[in-house]
């Protein structure tokens, strides 16, 4: 009976041993996860592509940590609001709020465009926005200050 004993604990230790093992390899697997764009306010502008948030979502494929792809996101001067989940699929959801952009500022050897809360937004190479155009010598939007 103890030999009976003694070979079922041996059983369900390795069992278990196995059972811990699998989960341990089985997140090392490297995980195809789709990333899906959803726009919360539709704009025509498009200063930033999904091919750019794919690219800062895939920097972090070995360590798929959501708040830091946020965080990264939100750091695109063009982005006013960034939410990043895992669906119930295991896929990426990012929801983007883009900043509008009213005009257009031509200041000495520099362009730039200015958002609805004068926020400085950068231009951008792939999309150029048809917004009212200042041009002139104004220091008070200077990006050198």
């Amino acid at each position: 009976m103890k030999i009976f004993l003694n070979i079922l604990k041996l059983i369900f230790s390795c069992s278990l041993l196995c059972l811990l093992l699998s989960f341990t390899f089985n997140n090392k697997i490297k995980i195809e996860r789709k990333v899906n764009l959803i726009e919360l306010e539709k704009s025509s502008e498009k200063f930033v592509s999904k091919k750019q948030i794919i690219q800062i979502t895939e920097n972090f494929e070995n360590d798929l940590n959501i708040s830091s792809i946020e965080k990264n996101i939100k750091e695109i001067p063009q982005i006013k609001d960034a939410i990043v989940y895992l669906n119930h699929n295991g896929d990426i959801d990012i929801k983007l709020e883009e900043k509008s952009p009213i005009l257009r500022i031509f200041n000495k050897n520099s362009s730039f465009y200015l958002d609805s809360e004068c926020n400085i937004l950068p231009t951008s190479k792939s999309y150029t926005a048809r917004k009212l155009i200042i041009t002139g010598d104004l220091d008070y939007y200077s990006k050198d200050k």
